[in-house]
């Protein structure tokens, strides 16, 4: 009844709903983004243990030539899309699949 009476127009929205009802999802995304800063903390300093026992290795191009592989493969080799996953432009994506000689894998049926 509370939400009828909230409700602005003919529709419920979810702004409408007591917080018991709808959930917090301000704390939902917090606690998402929470959870993904430990995954990424965790990730990082394993990698910069690599780094440190091979001089040689180089971190920086492992870790984008590994994530633009990714996204690509998640896109379906769609490279708008996979440059948008990744916070770049299209361009940017462009360059660095060069530089890296990252090659769409052809699926053969």
């Amino acid at each position: 009844e509370r939400a009828a009476v909230l409700a602005r127009g003919g529709s419920i929205l979810v702004d409408d709903l007591p917080l018991n009802v709808r959930g917090d999802t301000a704390l939902d995304r917090k606690a998402s983004g929470d959870e993904l800063a430990t995954a990424v903390d965790r990730a990082v300093g394993a990698l910069y243990e690599v780094a440190r026992s091979d001089p040689d290795f180089k971190l920086m191009a492992a870790v984008e030539r590994e994530l633009i592989s990714r996204a690509l493969s998640e896109t379906d080799g769609n490279q708008v899309q996979a440059a948008k996953l990744l916070g770049i432009t299209r361009a940017t994506l462009r360059k660095r699949i060069e530089k890296f000689g990252i090659q769409r894998k052809l699926e053969i049926r």
